[in-house]
């Protein structure tokens, strides 16, 4: 997640919000994608 919001902060900066969130949206999104996958028992 802290990937995700490093990756979030220069995207935006650089590109705007409709265009800049994509890469942290898209780390943050297969973190927690993973997270809820692996904790399956």
């Amino acid at each position: 997640m802290v990937v995700a919001a490093a990756s979030l902060a220069p995207g935006i900066k650089t590109e705007g919000i409709k265009e800049g969130w994509y890469d942290g949206g898209s780390i943050a999104l297969a973190v927690i994608i993973g997270i809820v996958v692996s904790d399956r028992p």
